[in-house]
């Protein structure tokens, strides 16, 4: 699986990155973004399985995260995960459009189940 994280935080891409490489050698992250213009110019977006993208990810000026998806959406990616730090933020992104939403809070087990879920075509 080819994965793209989208996170402003340097720490999370990274924690995120260590965890997926070495979780299954079959999935590898091929591009990494802080904010929405980096991500759309990234070149490995349009090969993408999953994007993991943050709810609240810097971009588009005062564009609402709903606007940020479709924006992602438009180049064909399959699967997005919204990640948020606050569970409110779970049922707008749902409305949105993606996939998935995971609390930034959850253990990583459960990024993990769903991540393997997703890898084998669920949910």
């Amino acid at each position: 699986m080819r994965i793209v994280i989208a996170d402003r935080h340097t720490e999370v891409r990274a924690a995120l990155r260590l965890l997926l490489e070495n979780l299954d050698s079959s999935w590898s992250v091929i591009a990494e973004a802080g904010d929405l213009k980096t991500l759309q110019t990234c070149g490995g977006l349009k090969d993408a399985d999953l994007i993991l993208l943050e709810w609240s990810l810097p971009g588009l000026g005062s564009a609402a995260p709903a606007e940020k998806v479709l924006t992602v959406r438009q180049s064909g990616l399959r699967r997005i995960i919204a990640l948020g730090s606050c569970l409110d933020d779970c049922e707008p992104a749902q409305a949105a459009g993606v996939d998935a939403f995971i609390s930034k809070i959850e253990p990583p087990d459960r990024i993990i189940t769903l991540l393997r879920e997703i890898g084998q075509g669920h949910p």
